[in-house]
């Protein structure tokens, strides 16, 4: 037990230093005095495949950040992929909804459901997604109107991903070994993409990201 602590420890102070290293300008740190994290939480298990991970087989559209895909559900996230940080190589091994919930900690979340799409995914995945668009977009739109964009991060986390394989009623199943967070405001430098999975986005190719490494990056954020 101590030896997985000390090696996720480990992994998290070097995933902190990864963000202040490369997504955060050193001024726009300095510069902000309140800082707050929005935390947006897709319950249910939003399927990486079938949103900012696009495999193919899956409508996509692009983003205004060269080379950057999503799919064609989420069209006013692609016009602000530029002020986004995907984080496509989260991982960890919890496949209940509970476990895997428990990885994230965060004390207060704005929960977006739907996501939990066991049965016929292609005809279900378009609610939630339109949720998450028009949420994410309004509140960058709004914070960034309000001249405090800089001081407040916005985290999207899922308990997992979704396999790659439709099971026998048009659905995916749970997928821990790989899926997508999102990393928006608080002075990050956007329109990046961190990590990468497999072909079928089955398993992490590069970056692998535990919960506990994007949690030392909010609080490296926070505390910096």
């Amino acid at each position: 037990m101590s030896g997985e602590i000390t090696r996720r420890r480990f992994l998290s102070t070097a995933a902190a230093s990864a963000l202040g290293a490369g997504l955060l300008p050193a001024e726009t740190h300095k510069a902000a005095k309140t800082k707050r994290v929005i935390h947006l939480f897709m319950a249910g298990g939003m399927s990486h495949i079938d949103t900012f991970d696009p495999k193919p087989g899956i409508r996509t559209i692009p983003t205004n950040v060269d080379g950057v895909h999503i799919s064609e559900h989420l069209p006013l996230l692609a016009r602000r992929m530029d002020r986004i940080t995907l984080i496509r190589s989260m991982s960890h091994e919890q496949r209940s909804h509970g476990a895997a919930r428990d990885t994230f900690q965060f004390a207060e979340e704005i929960i977006i459901d739907g996501w939990d799409t066991h049965t016929d995914i292609h005809a279900r995945i378009a609610r939630p997604c339109a949720m998450l668009d028009r949420t994410l977009s309004g509140l960058l739109d709004d914070l960034a109107a309000r001249g405090t964009l800089s001081e407040t991060l916005m985290v999207v986390t899922t308990e997992f991903g979704r396999s790659a394989k439709l099971n026998a009623f048009g659905g995916r199943e749970h997928h821990p070994a790989a899926f997508t967070c999102l990393l928006a405001g608080g002075g990050l430098r956007g329109g990046r993409v961190i990590g990468e999975t497999s072909l079928d986005g089955m398993c992490v190719m590069r970056e692998t990201t535990h919960p506990s490494d994007l949690q030392a990056m909010i609080e490296a954020w926070r505390n910096g």
